[in-house]
């Protein structure tokens, strides 16, 4: 009994907090939001890794729903065999728009800024 009401307390204290933090403001994202789905998509594009899609799948294990896609790729010459490294990678790429959202977000928590100066960091 005495863990259910610690456990009660807390949620309620964090929801409490949750409900005190300003949220961004909406004339952030009707102004200025779209630049920065622009930049998150330069930034997706250049991915090195991202080069040839070999699979797509949602069913792995702690990442189940999500479309995960494996990529193979080529870097650099190997020092000692002169050849191309390869390697294959799983990587769960974001939209430019969920990308500029999560960075957004972040900012705003972190500084309560969505000023250029944190948001293109």
């Amino acid at each position: 009994m005495r863990n259910i009401l610690f456990l009660l307390l807390m949620v309620i204290s964090s929801l409490m907090v949750k409900s005190q933090m300003p949220t961004i403001p909406d004339t952030y994202f009707r102004e200025s939001f779209g630049t920065l789905v622009q930049k998150a998509k330069i930034v997706l594009s250049h991915a090195y890794m991202v080069q040839q899609l070999v699979a797509e799948t949602d069913t792995i294990p702690g990442w189940e729903g999500f479309p995960v896609k494996l990529y193979a790729f080529q870097t650099g010459n190997d020092l000692y065999t002169g050849r191309p490294k390869t390697g294959k990678v799983y990587l769960l790429n974001p939209s430019p728009e969920k990308l500029a959202t999560w960075v957004a977000n972040a900012c705003w928590v972190a500084k309560y800024s969505v000023d250029t100066v944190y948001t293109y960091r």
